[in-house]
């Protein structure tokens, strides 16, 4: 570090992974929920570094019941059972695939 400029830092890599069609009952505001989540998958704990909608709650349609997420994690074992097994939430078996286009960051 000492080679660097004195305001450098460094960021751990990161593995972002979308899910498709989560029930919209799913409170990823709630760390509780992100533990569970991560519990009842069989992940680390603490791998799940953040979870966010894709589109905010205000732009959804009236009756939607289903939305996407974007989860973060911080381990890549954790992300590559996921990649493979999926996740269960909200009693319901879903698939994740890599997050691509870092477009989809911006809401």
């Amino acid at each position: 570090m000492g080679c660097f400029m004195p305001e450098a830092t460094v960021m751990e890599q990161v593995f972002l992974l979308v899910v498709q069609f989560i029930s919209l009952h799913f409170k990823l505001e709630q760390d509780v929920e992100i533990r569970q989540l991560e519990g009842e998958n069989d992940l680390p704990a603490g791998s799940v570094i953040c979870v966010k909608w894709i589109k905010l709650a205000y732009k959804r349609a009236p009756d939607q019941t289903c939305g996407h997420i974007i989860f973060t994690f911080s381990k890549p074992e954790a992300t590559n059972k996921v990649l493979m097994n999926g996740l269960i939430i909200c009693q319901k078996h879903v698939y994740a695939e890599k997050c691509k286009n870092k477009s989809q960051l911006a809401v």
